[in-house]
């Protein structure tokens, strides 16, 4: 076996997250906010703090919205009760609403910035990302104190591959805000793939030191270290990662995966067994604890493990094609070319099943000359 685990893409930072929400931002109080006629606007918000904390009163957010569409009915440019209608919208699940009720907060005051992010984030709820990076131009320019929207507009931009200028809003959004954490440390994974590696590595070391508990900051710059062929110095920041999160699968396979790559294969093999614990159906982790036992010479415990990823996940064809591997190790020289058809079967343009799988044939017919 030539190779301890792979890791199948290039590495990514381990974000604690399912799928990308902006948070809505509400505040007991708008700001002084000039509109276009130079009017103040400076309304009291509804006390939706406590409604939010009182678990019998949010059964009754339907009703809370028709009282909001009683009092716009009475007055349609109450800006206020669009802004906390919106709100509850979206909380209610129903972000295509809330992104109209926001719109018109804008239309009435077009340099309220909060509008503009809370939009951004029904936008973003709806996987409108397109959507989102106007919204955030306009938040921009008229007040650049609300730099949650240049994070808003780097996260858009990053969705979009746009890393390049994703780096300007999180720096926008850093010299406006110097002690925030996460700026640094997205910025961090945007230079790491556009080469800048040291100025990755400076940018979550920064992050680390304005929060000690950022999960994100410490598994990326392990990942980074891992990438610069550098495990041993990879462990720290897992060993903290998992101390911080011992329930997420996920920062046990960046350790796995340093231990592999320092040839502690036992301890390897411990995280990935952890990580299955934590979560059974995982695929890749059959696969990758599979691929170290290859490599520690348990042969028979690997194709244990290659099996059950091939039970989870039947259309991987690399699990098959290293399976077929360690089949042919065994001398299962039959099991093996099965593995490597069904690899092609699923790739046919996997180089390496097409390789083994003419080594295989070969060992065959030289077998049944003998």
């Amino acid at each position: 076996m030539n190779t301890v685990t792979k890791s199948r893409s290039a590495p990514r930072g381990v974000e604690r997250k399912t799928k990308k929400k902006v948070t809505v931002k509400v505040t007991n109080r708008l700001r002084h906010v000039a509109n276009h006629q130079n009017k103040i606007f400076e309304p009291q918000f509804a006390d939706l703090d406590e409604f939010y904390k009182d678990e019998d009163s949010r059964s009754c957010l339907n009703q809370k919205i028709l009282d909001f569409d009683k009092a716009i009915e009475l007055n349609p440019d109450d800006a206020l009760s669009y802004v906390n209608r919106g709100t509850l919208k979206l909380l209610s699940g129903v972000p295509k609403e809330a992104i109209l009720d926001f719109t018109k907060v804008i239309e009435l005051y077009p340099l309220y910035a909060d509008a503009y992010n809370n939009r951004i984030a029904a936008e973003t709820n709806l996987d409108n990302t397109c959507g989102t990076i106007p919204d955030a131009n306009d938040a921009v320019e008229p007040s650049l104190i609300y730099s949650m929207a240049f994070y808003n507009r780097a996260s858009a931009k990053v969705e979009l591959g746009q890393d390049e200028e994703a780096i300007l809003d999180y720096t926008k959004r850093i010299e406006l805000e110097p002690q925030h954490s996460m700026a640094y440390c997205k910025r961090g994974w945007c230079k790491v793939k556009l080469s800048d590696l040291s100025g990755a590595m400076s940018d979550f070391n920064r992050a680390i030191e304005l929060s000690p508990e950022n999960v994100t900051a410490y598994v990326n710059r392990g990942l980074l270290k891992l990438h610069l062929k550098n495990p041993i110095g990879a462990l720290p920041d897992f060993d903290r990662a998992v101390e911080l999160t011992p329930q997420d699968e996920r920062v046990y396979s960046c350790r796995g995966m340093a231990k592999a790559h320092s040839r502690d294969y036992i301890g390897s093999i411990l995280d990935f067994t952890k990580m299955i614990e934590l979560k059974p159906d995982n695929a890749e982790a059959y696969y990758q604890r599979g691929s170290i036992k290859g490599h520690n010479n348990d042969l028979s415990g690997a194709v244990l493990d290659f099996d059950k990823a091939i039970e989870i996940n039947p259309r991987d064809y690399q699990v098959f094609n290293d399976r077929g591997r360690v089949k042919a190790v065994l001398g299962d020289l039959n099991g093996a070319l099965l593995d490597f058809n069904m690899a092609l079967i699923i790739n046919p343009r996997c180089e390496q099943a097409i390789a083994n799988q003419r080594r295989a044939l070969s060992l065959l017919s030289e077998t049944n000359q003998n």
